[in-house]
């Protein structure tokens, strides 16, 4: 077979599976390279649906989140429901919420302590403006915030000074950034505007 760049398949191999397949094209579009391809260090997984009841502020954009460490988090009516993505088994199910979750997003891992291993955190906020910050791997809030009654528009991680530092911007309807140092458990400082802001 003449090697032009591009995949053909092998008409003997029509008893692969797709993910077979897929591997095969994977390995063997990056044959030229002396170094492991990209796709051989992939692990291919079948796509698969999560299921449960559901609120329609939880289907808005920022209610889902894929972290670095493997795991989706996701709002469900009042509760962040983490997930195990390859074998779709719930891994920790946060409830504290009293209203629907419109925002999730996992926390840039961080040590408090040179002798303290990394946590596993995430933020989650609601329709009447409550942030809470999680510990997934003790299942617990850290802390409840709330900046006013109106929901988060938007969130965002501001790196700090610090590497230690864990800084929160969240924006709120009508309009106002709140900047939250939530090692301290605190505000640091509220902006008001006057125009309309829907996100950073």
């Amino acid at each position: 077979m003449e090697r032009t760049g591009q995949y053909v398949p092998n008409t003997t191999a029509s008893d692969k599976t797709p993910k077979e397949l897929m591997v095969e094209k994977l390995l063997t579009c990056d044959d030229l390279d002396p170094r492991p391809s990209v796709g051989s260090q992939i692990q291919l997984v079948s796509p698969r649906t999560i299921t449960g009841p559901t609120n329609q502020t939880n289907t808005q954009k920022g209610a889902i989140d894929w972290g670095n460490q493997g795991l989706v988090a996701y709002g469900i009516n009042y509760t962040v429901v983490i997930v195990d993505p390859t074998n779709v088994q719930p891994v920790q199910c946060l409830d504290r919420h009293k209203s629907p979750i419109n925002k999730v997003m996992w926390a840039p891992t961080v040590r408090r302590k040179v002798d303290e291993s990394a946590s596993v955190e995430l933020v989650s906020s609601d329709t009447t403006g409550h942030i809470i910050h999680w510990d997934i791997t003790i299942g617990a809030a850290l802390v409840v915030l709330q900046g006013g009654n109106k929901p988060v528009l938007s969130m965002e991680w501001v790196p700090g000074t610090e590497k230690s530092d864990l800084l929160l911007a969240t924006l709120h309807a009508p309009y106002f950034l709140i900047m939250w140092d939530l090692n301290k458990q605190s505000k640091l400082w509220k902006k008001d505007f006057t125009d309309t802001v829907l996100s950073f």
